[in-house]
Order: structure tokens, then C-alpha cells, then sequence
């Protein structure tokens, strides 16, 4: 159907438009998309989409961010989800909380793998490692050795996940701050960004020429725990914020969607139309919500309102934190505040409230400089590195020091070296990612208004170059099947192997993280990875993996 036919009686079709949220954690949640349009899911790092609108993007290639006129209204509407979830792709490998979470998943295998190996010789082959542990707290009859090992797995374990959890979802603190396991939460987020910081300097800079050395953090932030600075020790009071990276994350995916409709439809898909076709659920609109509450500010009608742009920018700074990384530590006493996307959010809106209201009207283009004369002037007035510094220090990283540059050259071919293939795919993405957003900083925060124009613009046709450049790497069909993106640049038997490797390293995550915390027998269905081969082939194949990592297969555990 025509775009002004559509538009013109506004008939929406609202099952085209809304995505699946918060499947954060859960392995049953990695199967097919059959009951939402398209979900991101950060255990499998995998963009899904409904078999529906799988059919509708058919009529054109991924990585088209479709101009106005070009094809029907139902096609644009698919495609606007499309652009949601790769935006969501998009925060979890190029924005500098999401690089700490996706190395997260691995560090918390990676870290504790020689003392999982020693496990399995001294209290033998025992599901879960939390459960024993918690049946053999006061016993006696367990060696120290082996106490500090399982201690040790645990603490890490849990430190990497509570952090996680406390950036996704700070609402849910009470649910995990009883846990025996939680101590604080900077202990929390000094372990998480050392252990992923250890995970990258072990594949790419043993000697710290250009990773902050974590090394150095641990007198600091004993100092804090012996002055009982708050939240740094056992029983500190907890700060947290009411906005998390969930709801960041879907507030910036939504609004960037709805300025690519609007722009599409003429201006004529305004907030009230979104409103009236289903997209203001709550996890989408509670960021947006509480940044208009802390500004006094009533609903805007245009998602191209200067409010709705700032909001866009205030999202992007909240996710790309610079103290530990990119940079060091600057002050210890801040780290908290300084890190945490949920305090910086609600920090950034008080900022603006109490210090720079004029930047209420001033983003109106979603220019380059409006982006970096606000972005500055916020991230000054919080203390932070602005996006700009962040960007320049990565692109430095790819552009002298040959580890880096080494590992841009395998991206290129998407041909890894077979050590640390998740690891060293990630951070090569997050590489590319700040290398374009050092050009582009504009188009990586207002997405939609950029990748809505007439046909044959030259902005236009840069941010489709942008677009493609930066596509997921791994779809599921319409069948649920997940399969790497195509490239056609590159080898296919390249893009095939990176695929098989990052799968099978993957497969030794999940299998781990089942091992070390998660009660009952190991779950081997892997049916959401592929439906060519059969459950038992399936299953043979992820034990083996498992096997050749601890030299036991998940059959041969006694279950707790």
C-alpha cells in the first residue's frame, strides 16, 4: 500500500512496531521470535526478528535504511524494528558500559577456568558449584585449597553478574543485595571492569601499553573500604537510581525508531500517533519519562522537538562512561557515580535542570556541533571525559599500537585468530564502532533523523554506508535458525568460521554459567542455535565442547 495512502487514513499496523524487552539473562529466552517483532538477546548476541517481518524485509537488503517514498508503509514499518534492534546491537559492542557487559558473559568463565579445571579433580564432577558451596559452609571436612577455589569461582562469578544486574536494573537491588555472595557495589564494579579489562589485556596488551593497569586500583579501593566510604564496603548503604540501562537502552532505541517514522511519514507519525499504536509501553518511555520530570518539562508532540533530541544525547552520555575505561581512574571516592549509566542519567538531568538550561532548545539540527557543544558542556559539569576524548583515545589505540591494528586486519576478513574468538571479535567491533563514531558522532546518536531522507541524498547514502557497516553479525532467519550475517566483501568460508568458532566458545559460556550457579541437570538444548541437526546430534556436540575445555562431559555430573 502506498506511504500516503496509509498515512492518510493512519492505519498502523501496531504488530510491526513494538519489540521484545528485558530478555536479559535466561536461556530459555534465546529461541525464535514468534511473540514480538524482533528482540536483541546479550547471551547469544543474536538479532531476532518475527517470521512477519522477515517476509516484509525481504523486499529489500539489510542494511537499507529505507528513504521516504521508496517502498510501502507495512515494509517501513519492519524495517523501523530493524533499526531498533540494531541499535541495540549497537549500545552492547560500541558503547563502553555495553563493551563491559558483552566481555562480561566470557570474563566470567574466562577468569575462573584453571580453578574450575582443579575442581573438577578435587570435589569431582558436582552441579552447582553454589549449591555445594552453600551446603558445605560450615563443614570442616573441606580442604582449604579447595575452599578458596570454589570461594574464589564464586566471588568472581557473582561480583561480574551483581554488577550487571545493579547497571540493567537498579530497581531490582533488594532482590540480590541479601545474597551471601554480594559485598558492595564497588567491589561490584571494580571487579567487573578489572576482570573484563584483564580478559582484553590478556588477548591484546599483556604489558598495559595502552589498557589502564586494574593492577594498580586494589590499595585504592581497600582504602575506601577501610574509611568506609559509602558503597564501598560490607553493609554500606546503597545509592541507586531509579532509570536503568534497561530502560536507557529501550528509551533510545524507541525514540531513535520514532524519528525515522516521523521523518518517513512527512512528519505526520507524531508522539501522539505513536501513543495511539501501541509504543509507549513503559520500559520504553520510564527514561524519557523521567527526564522530562526532572526538567519540569510537558510531553513534546514532535519527536524531532529539541527536548527529544537532548534526551537522545543525555542517553548516549549515560552508556559511555570514560573512568576506567577507556582512561584510568581518576578519582576513586566518584567511581560509583561516575560509571554507574543510572546515576550518570539521573546526574545529566539535574545538570541540565540546575546549570545548563539553555540546552533544552538547543539541539534542533542534530548537527556534529550541537552534538559535541552539549555533550561537552555535560560532561564537563559531571566531571567525565566527553564522547569526543573517548572516541579519540580508542581511535589511537587502532591507529598506533600493532595489536590493534592486527585485530582490525582479521575484522576485516572476519578471519580470527582461533584463541579468544568472542573476546577478539567484540573488541574489534567496539573499535570500528569508535572509529566511525569519531566521524560520525551525530549519526550514531540521532540514527532515525538521519536515516530518513529523499532518495539519492548524500546524507542519506552515508548513513546507509554506516548502517551496513555496522549490521549485526548474527540474524536468525525466519525459520529461528541463527546464522551470520551475509557479507559479500568477504570470503564466505571466513564469515562461516568466525561464525562456528564464536558459537562453539559461546556454547562453553552457557555450559559454565549452568556448572557453576544454576541448580538441576545441565540443560543442552541448543535448539535455538540451529534446526538442522537433531536434538541428540545437538547435544553430543555441545558436551564434547564442554568436555574439552574441564575433560568431563555434562552426563557425568552428580547434580546437588
Amino acid at each position: 500500500m502506498p506511504l500516503d495512502d496509509v498515512l492518510t487514513s493512519m492505519r498502523f499496523d501496531t504488530s510491526l512496531l513494538d519489540d521484545s524487552i528485558g530478555r536479559w539473562l535466561p536461556q530459555s529466552t534465546l529461541g525464535p521470535c514468534y511473540n514480538a517483532n524482533g528482540l536483541y538477546n546479550p547471551l547469544s548476541f543474536t538479532v531476532r526478528l518475527s517470521p512477519q517481518v522477515h517476509r516484509l524485509l525481504d523486499q529489500l537488503p539489510l542494511g537499507t535504511t529505507v528513504a521516504a517514498n521508496e517502498y510501502d508503509w507495512e515494509v517501513i514499518q519492519a524495517n523501523s524494528t530493524y533499526i531498533h534492534e540494531t541499535i541495540h546491537w549497537w549500545q552492547h559492542i560500541g558503547s563502553t558500559v555495553g563493551l563491559l557487559l558483552s566481555l562480561g558473559f566470557p570474563a566470567q568463565e574466562h577468569i575462573n577456568i584453571e580453578r574450575l579445571k582443579r575442581l573438577v579433580h578435587s570435589i569431582g564432577p558436582i552441579k552447582s558449584i553454589r549449591k555445594f558451596d552453600l551446603l558445605n559452609s560450615t563443614s570442616k571436612h573441606i580442604d582449604r585449597a579447595v575452599r578458596q577455589d570454589v570461594n574464589v569461582v564464586l566471588n568472581n562469578w557473582h561480583d561480574i553478574e551483581f554488577a550487571k544486574l545493579l547497571m540493567i536494573s537498579p530497581r531490582h537491588a533488594e532482590r540480590f543485595v541479601a545474597d551471601p555472595y554480594f559485598e558492595c557495589v564497588g567491589h561490584a564494579y571494580h571487579i567487573a571492569w578489572s576482570s573484563v579489562i584483564g580478559l582484553l589485556a590478556g588477548s591484546e596488551d599483556p604489558t598495559f601499553d595502552f589498557l589502564p593497569d586494574f593492577r594498580q586500583w586494589g590499595r585504592e579501593f581497600e582504602r575506601l573500604k577501610m574509611q568506609q566510604e559509602e558503597g564501598f564496603y560490607f553493609g554500606s548503604p546503597i545509592r541507586i537510581a531509579e532509570i536503568g540501562l534497561r530502560e536507557i537502552f529501550e528509551g533510545q532505541a524507541r525514540f531513535c525508531q520514532l524519528q525515522y517514522l516521523y521523518a518517513v511519514s512527512g512528519g505526520r507519525f507524531d508522539l501522539n500517533v505513536s501513543r495511539a499504536a501501541g509504543m509507549f509501553g513503559r520500559v520504553y518511555v520510564d527514561a524519557f519519562q523521567a527526564f522530562l520530570s526532572a526538567l519540569g518539562e510537558p510531553w513534546p508532540v514532535s519527536p524531532y522537538d529539541p527536548l527529544v533530541n537532548l534526551f537522545l544525547l543525555v542517553c548516549d552520555l549515560a552508556m559511555n562512561p570514560g573512568d576506567g575505561f577507556p582512561f584510568d581512574i581518576g578519582h576513586f571516592e566518584s567511581f560509583i557515580l561516575s560509571v554507574d549509566p543510572g546515576l550518570r542519567f539521573t546526574t545529566l538531568c539535574w545538570t541540565i535542570r540546575d546549570k545548563h538550561p539553555e540546552l533544552r532548545s538547543a539541539v534542533v539540527s542534530c548537527s556534529r556541533e550541537e552534538y559535541e557543544m552539549a555533550s561537552e558542556l555535560l560532561s564537563r559539569a559531571i566531571a567525565s571525559p566527553t564522547p569526543m576524548e573517548i572516541t579519540s583515545r580508542v581511535t589511537q589505540w587502532s591507529n598506533e599500537h600493532t595489536s590493534c591494528q592486527a585485530l582490525l586486519r582479521e575484522a576485516r576478513e572476519l578471519k580470527f585468530a582461533r584463541h579468544n574468538v568472542p573476546v577478539r571479535l567484540f573488541f574489534s567491533e567496539f573499535l570500528r564502532f569508535q572509529q566511525s563514531k569519531s566521524l560520525r558522532p551525530e549519526y550514531f546518536c540521532w540514527p532515525g533523523y538521519w536515516s530518513a531522507s529523499v532518495k539519492g541524498d548524500a546524507d542519506m547514502e552515508s548513513a546507509r554506508q554506516l548502517f551496513s557497516a555496522h549490521e549485526a553479525l548474527f540474524l536468525d532467519t525466519v525459520d529461528g535458525e541463527v546464522q551470520p550475517r551475509v557479507h559479500h566483501d568477504k570470503p564466505g568460508e571466513n564469515v562461516q568460521g568466525m561464525f562456528d568458532e564464536f558459537f562453539s566458545w559461546n556454547a562453553a559460556y552457557l555450559l559454565s554459567r549452568q556448572w557453576m550457579v544454576e541448580e538441576g541437570p545441565f540443560d543442552l538444548d541448543f535448539d535455538w542455535l540451529t534446526t538442522k541437526w537433531s536434538r541428540d546430534d545437538m547435544e553430543q556436540w555441545c558436551s564434547q565442547i564442554f568436555k574439552g575445555s574441564f575433560g568431563v562431559k555434562p552426563g557425568e555430573f552428580e547434580v546437588l
